[in-house]
């Protein structure tokens, strides 16, 4: 008796925990941006000038341009060290 309770318990349990799955884009409205902008017009990153702060490689706070995951990427070095 105390075995097929534990079993239903869990199984309940298993039945209920999908439930409270979400998608992190529905949380940030995503999903709603991308239905009132459509998918051609949603803004991809593209031209979008960022700034990353790296240690002290050698003379120069750079990332390593020899890796393959900045080679489609322009990297301007506007380290001022004197």
């Amino acid at each position: 008796m105390r075995v097929q309770l534990l079993i239903i318990r869990f199984i309940v349990l298993l039945g209920c925990s999908g439930s409270a799955v979400a998608d992190y884009k529905d949380d940030i409205g995503y999903a709603r941006l991308q239905d009132e902008l459509g998918i051609v017009a949603m803004p991809n990153g593209s031209g979008v000038t960022v700034t990353q702060a790296e240690a002290l490689s050698g003379s120069a706070y750079m990332p390593d341009l020899a890796n393959v995951q900045f080679s489609s990427k322009t990297i301007t070095n506007v380290t001022d060290i004197d």
